[in-house]
């Protein structure tokens, strides 16, 4: 509902007749925004305002009709994004009317979906990056086996040759011997020595290679991934890490959440 929010206890509706009705010509939104908030007839608590009143002259504005739109109308556009009052005698409108802060839409609850994703996407990175080098080895292992690699082992430290797990990625009736490096690094990137490290370590030994950091890699890097005649080394950063876990629920949790939605229409349909 909107609530009286000025010392007369005015809705923003009437708060907007009293300021055209005083300055005697058409006013913009922010124009009557401006001037409601200069005669305190109005207190808004909104991050935007102007929006807030623009809705609600919309809503009583002649030749507008949409779903929440009202049937008295109280001001008419003048087609310069200005409007007028329809008029100028009518009572100004106090206490309890339309509603100011309709709540949450749709779209809002979409939108905080998206930034709550966005928020726990830099925290599992965060985590990650926070975890002790043979630790993040061990979830690099594992991850490798949820995406169905077979035989997947972590190196011992004195004998892993820069190679820290191998396994086998089985193809069709065969399968593709591969190992794993993995550097957990808080923001340094991963240059092209390092991949050309990593692939001299593994060639002649296995067939294809992956590499994972928490940070990210450079431009050099990313070049470098395959070669003609080596060995391919495939790249996972962190956003792609955390990409993975994110469709693969790995290390990852999900909550569904019922949103109603009006649908009466679709059983009142005519057959």
């Amino acid at each position: 509902m909107e609530e009286s929010g000025g010392a007369r206890g005015l809705t923003i509706a009437g708060a907007v007749v009293e300021v055209m009705r005083h300055k005697g010509r058409p006013l913009s939104p922010a124009e009557a925004y401006g001037a409601i908030v200069e005669a305190k007839l109005y207190h808004f608590n909104t991050d935007d305002p102007v929006s807030i009143v623009r809705t609600q002259i919309r809503r009583r504005c002649e030749g507008l009709d949409f779903p929440s739109a009202l049937p008295s109308k109280l001001f008419r556009s003048t087609n310069d994004g200005r409007y007028t009052l329809v008029d100028p005698r009518v009572p100004v409108l106090a206490g309890d009317d339309s509603a100011v802060n309709p709540g949450p839409t749709l779209h809002t609850l979409v939108v905080l979906q998206q930034e709550y994703d966005a928020i726990t996407r830099d925290r599992v990175l965060t985590a990650l990056k926070n975890l002790p080098p043979p630790t993040f080895e061990l979830f690099a292992m594992r991850l490798l086996h949820a995406y169905g690699f077979q035989d997947v082992i972590v190196t011992k430290k004195s004998r892993d040759g820069g190679i820290d797990g191998h396994g086998h990625l089985p193809v069709g009736l065969s399968s593709v011997s591969v190992a794993f490096q993995c550097k957990r690094y808080l923001e340094k990137a991963v240059g092209r020595e390092a991949i050309d490290s990593f692939r001299g370590a593994i060639s002649g030994l296995h067939e294809q290679g992956y590499f994972f950091t928490t940070s990210r890699f450079t431009s050099e890097a990313v070049n470098a991934q395959r070669r003609a005649g080596a060995v391919p080394v495939i790249l996972f950063d962190g956003a792609k890490i955390v990409d993975i876990m994110f469709d693969r629920g790995f290390g990852v949790s999900f909550r569904e959440l019922r949103i109603p939605e009006l649908a009466l229409d679709t059983i009142l349909e005519e057959a």
